[in-house]
């Protein structure tokens, strides 16, 4: 079996399913095997692009997804949409093809330490070798979706591309291909006393906000989070990257708060005596730069992520889990506690005062004042003769505006 056959068929083993990138001479072993497989692969025109269309196929599926690019520039190329992957926790797994190891270290063309650059901005960055190979690719795509996702880095010497290595071992490759490598693999429960801590705090709030943060999407928690807020009527928030986390068109949610939220939402934020951060880093971006939130409000912060950990705020309790088995075991201890904690006429006067400043925004179909482009008007045009149709900005602050579609 050849080295380019080997990783591919740990790529497919390991749930890769989609790839994108662009040919070149180091490479092509690898791109003729992905054609042989069951990889779909999509040829771009940049490196960078290659990298920003897995980050969305990845986001989209939760499925690790490669960026398979050539030597030197190209892999220099990918460092963007990398580092952006690492930022946002985004299984994308890299694969740059390099010159043969034979003449590596040797200042050859279009040589330059790749994996000294990748090991800031990747989870896991290797360098193909001749031993222990299977468990190097293997490694690396479980890494990408072991806890928190993030980007990989496999770094594939030329000349191994076509070296031939020992068969892969069928009960190896079943058993691999037996776990669903999707983000995230692993689970991480909270511990009972923690749990008994946070019934307290909501016993005792009076104007209580759950934030819904980027790990409710990565650990699949809509469904449970729906749940929880349901069984107290507690409004819910989500940040920028958990849009949808709670729908916003669900009677208990107030929309997105932070430099993007509206004024109503933000101004409940600031006047909450209870934030449960869950899966969100109350950052300042979620924050308003750290301004939004009461000093002398209760902070409960649930992560996966133990820098984030007392990082932008000191919580009253830490809670170190993944965002389901949280609110799962949350909602079991809510049970048995039989505790009745209701916070119906709040959250009910809080969504009439969101919709309200949402409403004030879309609907409008005259331009508003001489100066500048309303873009409401422009929607409500486009509803009346394009069907149905897909709105897509840019990032700047412009795309403010976007966030607030319902």
């Amino acid at each position: 079996m050849h080295g380019s056959k080997l990783l591919v068929s740990v790529l497919e083993d390991t749930g890769v399913d989609c790839a994108f990138g662009l040919a070149g001479s180091t490479n092509l072993g690898i791109l003729d095997e992905i054609a042989k497989s069951k990889i779909k692969f999509y040829t771009t025109r940049h490196e960078q692009v290659a990298t920003g269309m897995a980050t969305g196929y990845a986001l989209a599926t939760r499925k690790p997804t490669a960026a398979v690019v050539h030597v030197g520039p190209g892999a220099a190329n990918m460092i963007l949409g990398m580092a952006s992957a690492y930022r946002e926790n985004v299984p994308v797994v890299a694969i740059t093809g390099n010159e043969p190891s034979y003449n590596l270290g040797r200042n050859v063309k279009h040589e330059w330490d790749v994996l000294q650059v990748f090991e800031r901005i990747t989870k896991y960055n290797v360098r193909m070798g001749r031993e222990n190979t299977h468990d190097q690719i293997r490694d690396a795509v479980t890494q990408s979706v072991t806890g928190i996702p993030g980007p990989v880095h496999i770094d594939v010497p030329h000349n191994l591309e076509n070296e031939t290595f020992p068969d892969l071992d069928e009960n190896l490759r079943k058993k691999t291909r037996s776990h669903e490598y999707i983000a995230s693999m692993n689970r991480c429960r909270p511990s009972p006393e923690k749990l008994d801590q946070v019934i307290g705090l909501l016993s005792k709030a009076k104007r209580p906000l759950i934030i819904a943060g980027s790990e409710t999407r990565w650990f699949d928690s809509s469904n449970e989070l729906k749940i929880l807020a349901e069984k107290m009527q507690i409004p819910v928030a989500n940040t920028h990257n958990a849009r949808g986390a709670l729908s916003e068109e669900h009677p208990l949610s107030i929309g997105l708060v932070g430099w993007i939220g509206l004024k109503p939402t933000n101004g409940y934020l600031e006047n909450s005596d209870l934030i449960i951060a869950i899966g969100a880093s109350l950052s300042d971006y979620t924050t308003s730069d750290w301004k939004r939130i009461n000093p002398d409000a209760s902070i409960v912060h649930i992560t996966m992520r133990p820098r984030e950990l007392n990082r932008q705020y000191v919580a009253d309790v830490n809670v170190m889990a993944d965002s389901t088995s949280a609110i799962v075991d949350l909602n079991d201890k809510l049970a048995i506690s039989k505790k009745n904690i209701s916070f119906k006429d709040i959250s009910s006067v809080a969504r009439k005062e969101y919709e309200d400043a949402r409403n004030s925004i879309f609907n409008v179909k005259e331009t508003r004042g001489e100066s500048g482009v309303d873009p409401a008007p422009i929607l409500h045009l486009l509803d009346g003769f394009a069907g149905d149709y897909s709105f897509v900005t840019g990032g700047g602050i412009h795309a403010k505006f976007a966030r607030h579609l319902p």
